[in-house]
């Protein structure tokens, strides 16, 4: 089959769970035969906009597959008001149509565009679609809320929704609540159009498919398809417990944004004054302190030698609604013991004991004293070491399964999508045009960004 995966980033410039499980599942298909075209969003900006081409290999097979990143030229483009861009669209499908493309596997909307599954059915392509977080229920996408720095668990309105939102910037403060509403409510029905549109929908664990649909998803039929492991891991070496005076050491991978719980875990590692030493990865470093040790960003598949994994315990502090939990399996590949959220998804997955210790998600509290227990037992850090048992290797089953899924959508072909009217993306790009003209002429105070920022 000729199969095109749409996504948000791509590796190396970005390695959450979707690019790295993305790439993976690009490298096990080129290596069975697929001719595999991918089309990523990116941070990098041009101007003009542009297209870059380039080809990569799945290392096993030396089979290789096309990676073609578009790169947008209007400011914050990520930003939920600006989720169609219909010139990112357009050469998305341009793409397809020059590659033959037979099916389209979308796993993110973000710096693409919210019309892909609808453009790719007009041309005659059937798509399928990966939910890996809350994009369709969340306008920020990960369910944190930002001023309160929790998870939030409110069902999407439109108003509400909006005004949470806001709090991150650029604000928008040329539009006034009720228009930024009805963005908000623009943006969900675009989504739900494109599920709609989709031949079917999948997601990485039951407890994802059961909060999307609670949390506002219009009712669809969910597939449960685990996430594609990025990278093989085996299990290392145990560190010996720590004796004596000597510190806990807690390593915390993935830690990408605030969300992740970066503070939480330094706010329980300064309560515990020296019994803990934190070992960070994947964050810019910030001021030294004599209990943390930060390291910026890593290559996944060299986890197994970096020292973020040469810990007693592996921990993860996310606030967000996890959908699957990447470093959770990571940690366990490894062979670590983990401390990690209560949280439906990781429950789904993990039991408590079995190398497993549980804390209320976001209670600094609890994570301090479960950290605390850890660092006084030392014979229960050996108890779960001894309880830790990796995850057997579905990877040739979970794709076995999404191959037999691009051949049903192949089958049924492209839904009957209605033509949009002839001035509907002439609209929509205005509007882009509009919001771009309105964000230069808006004092940096007013949109919420320090004056000493630089102008994207």
């Amino acid at each position: 089959m000729r199969i095109a995966l749409a996504v948000h980033g791509w590796p190396p410039e970005q390695v959450g769970g979707t690019e790295l499980s993305t790439r993976a599942l690009a490298r096990a298909l080129a290596a069975n035969g697929h001719e595999v075209l991918v089309i990523a969003g990116t941070l990098e900006f041009s101007h003009p906009p542009s297209v870059r081409r380039g080809r990569e290999q799945d290392p096993a097979s030396g089979n290789s597959f096309s990676v073609v990143k578009i790169e947008r030229s209007d400011p914050y483009f990520d930003h939920w008001q600006k989720h169609r861009a219909p010139n990112t669209s357009r050469v998305a499908v341009e793409l397809m149509v020059e590659h033959r493309i037979e099916v389209l596997h979308v796993h993110h909307w973000v710096r693409l565009s919210t019309d892909l599954v609808r453009r790719a059915a007009r041309a005659g392509i059937p798509s399928l679609v990966s939910l890996h977080d809350h994009y369709a229920t969340c306008l920020l996408g990960w369910r944190v809320h930002p001023t309160e720095e929790a998870v939030c668990k409110r069902k999407f309105a439109p108003l509400a929704c909006s005004l949470c939102a806001a709090a991150v910037p650029p604000r928008t403060p040329w539009l006034p609540p009720e228009e930024q509403a009805l963005s908000a409510a623009t943006r969900m029905q675009a989504i739900a159009a494109e599920l709609d549109a989709a031949r079917c929908i999948l997601v990485p664990s039951m407890a994802h498919a059961e909060s999307l649909l609670f949390l506002g998803l219009p009712q669809h039929h969910l597939i449960v398809v685990p996430p594609l492991a990025p990278v093989s891991l085996t299990p290392r070496d145990p560190l010996p417990p720590p004796v004596g005076e000597e510190p806990l050491l807690v390593g915390a991978w993935g830690l990408s944004d605030d969300a992740k719980g970066v503070s939480l875990l330094k706010a329980a590692a300064r309560r515990l004054k020296g019994r803990v030493r934190l070992v960070l990865a994947g964050l810019a470093s910030g001021e030294s302190e004599p209990w943390i040790e930060t390291y910026g960003a890593y290559a996944p598949e060299d986890l197994a030698e970096h020292p973020v994994t040469r810990v007693h315990v592996a921990a993860v502090a996310s606030l967000a609604l996890e959908s699957h939990g990447l470093v959770a399996s990571e940690g366990q590949a490894l062979g670590l013991p983990l401390v990690l959220p209560l949280m439906d998804a990781l429950a789904e997955r993990f039991s408590d004991g079995e190398g497993v210790l549980f804390y209320e998600q976001g209670d600094e509290d609890d994570l301090t004293a479960v950290l605390d227990r850890l660092a006084r037992e030392r014979g229960l850090l050996e108890i779960l070491g001894r309880r830790v048992h990796p995850e057997g290797d579905l990877f040739d089953q979970t794709v076995e399964h999404i191959q037999a899924l691009y051949g049903r959508t192949l089958r049924e072909g492209a839904p009957d999508v209605p033509p949009e009217e002839w001035f509907e993306e002439r609209m929509a790009q205005e509007t882009m045009d509009a919001w771009d003209e309105a964000l230069k002429a808006a004092p940096r105070s007013s949109l919420g960004l320090p004056d000493e920022e630089s102008k994207r």
